[in-house]
This record gives structure tokens, C-alpha cells and sequence, in this order.
């Protein structure tokens, strides 16, 4: 039965920019009161996820007025073209996370050059 109330907890979605770059994706997250040890991302094939918690404020006197959000949050994305997992990397800097991940050598553009005949 316990097991039953901790998955009906609330989950909420980060607001999240994704930015393709001819060297890779750029998504960002808002995830203030997040820490880095509270965050888990994983990619498993095309599918991107992020997921974690905001712990709630330890202030003595609690706001007025709140639009940030407490609890655990989830998203999923899907990424179109090839990642190099290898060079993945995600930072959390001001209560904003950034994820890189760049292409692939085989999926970034490249210019043919056309020999004389």
C-alpha cells in the first residue's frame, strides 16, 4: 500500500529549450532549488530523460507567493539524428541545467567536394 502513495505523488515538467547546432543539441532546463545530486539523466536510444526533485524551502516563514515548483519533476525527449554518447555532458550552474550533446562525426553536415573530370 506504501508502495501505492509513493507513485501517485504529483510530477510536474521542466521548462526546457532544445537548440540544434550544426555540432549538436543544446537543451536547457529552469530547475531552481534543484541540486546536481538530485538530477538523473539518461539517453537510451533516441529517447532523452531527464528526471529529479526540488526539495521544498527550509525557510523558517513560508512565501506569500510561489511559482517555482517542489517535488519530483520528469521529462522525456526524443532526439532526431545521431549523439556521441561518449562526449555527453550536463551542468547545473544558477538553477539552470544544460545538457550538450554533440553529433556524431557520421550525422554532422559536411561540404563534398566536386573533382574535375
Amino acid at each position: 500500500m506504501m508502495e501505492e502513495m509513493e507513485r501517485k505523488k504529483p510530477v510536474f515538467s521542466p521548462d526546457l529549450d532544445i537548440v540544434e547546432k550544426s555540432d549538436g543539441y543544446v537543451v536547457k532546463g529552469d530547475m531552481p532549488g534543484a541540486s546536481s545530486d538530485s538530477i538523473e539523466i539518461n539517453l537510451e536510444g533516441d529517447l532523452l530523460t531527464i528526471r529529479g526533485n526540488v526539495a521544498e524551502s527550509t525557510e523558517e516563514l513560508p512565501a506569500l507567493y510561489s511559482e517555482y515548483k517542489v517535488g519530483d519533476f520528469e521529462t522525456t525527449l526524443r532526439i532526431a539524428g545521431e549523439i556521441d554518447r561518449d562526449k555527453i555532458e550536463a551542468e547545473l550552474k544558477d538553477g539552470i541545467l544544460t545538457v550538450n550533446m554533440p553529433k556524431s562525426e557520421k550525422a554532422k553536415p559536411r561540404q563534398i567536394k566536386v573533382n574535375a573530370a
